[in-house]
């Protein structure tokens, strides 16, 4: 829950704003709510906090939730910073925010249509943080096996590291920090997941896996030297590499076999970086290295991203229950193929990253069973 003297700072910005007579904030409500009185309404909305920058695919799974949201209460985002092109794609979405540099975005909605709006942008990002730059990617590592096998919270040191294929030095970061943030109970025998802890541990991976761990897990991208569609594509990927060296689709490959719902132009491989690299790849795949190229191989980021021990789904085909990885060609964790799909950064690739949550990931390890 953010904090009294968090929301005091969006308060003063938007009690700046000459249309607003009074303002409440609400934090016990369900929803959290902010009401806004002007000299002709009352409007109330739903707020989130987003405690970091936002990237376009944070920014699309935020405008994913709020365009699920009533229209009676719209949603308002208050983010640690918002920029300009980041404010531009919130704004053609119709989504609500405000950010601590001052930079926001707010409408009040009459009865045929917007009755004050107030912009503000351009204003500089605050300094992150010290403890923010603390994180590499072994840390993101670490939480996105956490989060993918929460049980493992109360295993060993060494047995987190071999998951999560990091030295034991980012577990121990990452569990204090999990424990500071309020995300981990700590009792005298064990840990566990707070019940309240899912979306906001999930959305700090998504931040820290675009940002940080996505670029270090990268291999190689390429295109096909002939014109191939999706399916094609991954008729050439399978026949040239294989099912002996362990692939897993991710992405939008790997969403639509899921759901079937979107598939879109890129392809998302995942392999076992011990097990192949940049160069064994080109050698064998008959398609050229492209810094733009719409196949994206990358490394795995620990073992539960191929072995997804009793994650099961229910496959749309046949409605049976199953583990994620029989379906052929496997795929990766559902919590891998989200992040992916929210990495393209496109209304489609976002709704298809909002099914995916909702079957998949929803409730998450902190979520009451």
């Amino acid at each position: 829950m953010i904090g009294d003297t968090e929301l005091a700072v969006y308060a003063e910005y938007l009690r700046a704003l000459p249309f607003v007579r009074r303002l409440r904030w609400k934090s016990t409500a369900q929803p959290p709510a902010l009401v806004l009185d002007s000299a002709e309404s009352e409007q109330v909305f739903a707020y989130a906090a987003v405690r970091s920058h936002l990237t376009a695919g944070s920014a699309e799974l935020w405008i994913g939730r709020a365009q699920s949201a009533p229209a009676a209460m719209p949603l308002v985002l208050l983010c640690t910073y918002v920029s300009e092109p980041m404010g531009a794609r919130l704004r053609a979405a119709g989504v609500n925010y405000v950010d601590v540099a001052g930079n926001l975005s707010i409408v009040i909605k009459g009865r045929t249509g917007p009755q004050y709006v107030a912009l503000i942008d351009g204003r500089a990002a605050p300094k992150a943080a010290a403890a923010d730059r603390t994180w590499r990617a072994a840390s993101y590592q670490v939480l996105f096996t956490l989060l993918a096998e929460p049980q493992l919270l109360t295993s060993p040191v060494r047995t987190i590291a071999a998951r999560a294929e990091v030295s034991t030095s980012p577990v121990l970061q990452v569990r204090d920090t999990l424990l500071a943030k309020g995300w981990v109970v700590k009792s005298a025998k064990s840990m566990r997941w707070a019940p309240d802890a899912s979306l906001e541990a999930r959305d700090f991976w998504l931040r820290g896996y675009q940002s940080t761990l996505r670029p270090s897990l990268m291999l190689q991208r390429f295109r096909a030297r002939d014109e191939l569609d999706a399916a094609g594509v991954e008729e050439e990927i399978e026949k040239r590499l294989g099912r002996d060296l362990g692939f897993r689709y991710g992405g939008a490959a790997a969403s639509f076999r899921l759901d079937a719902y979107y598939r879109g132009d890129t392809t998302v491989v995942y392999v076992d970086g011990n097990a192949t690299s940049a160069q064994a790849l080109t050698a064998k795949l008959r398609m050229v290295p492209d810094p733009k190229g719409s196949v994206i191989f990358l490394r795995r980021p620990g073992q539960a991203a191929f072995e997804l021990g009793a994650a099961q789904v229910t496959l749309p085909a046949t409605g049976t229950t199953a583990i994620v990885h029989t379906v052929q060609p496997p795929v990766v964790h559902p919590l891998l193929i989200w992040a992916e799909l929210l990495e393209e950064g496109h209304g489609r690739a976002s709704e298809a990253a909002e099914e995916i949550a909702s079957q998949y990931l929803s409730g998450g390890p902190g979520a009451e069973r």
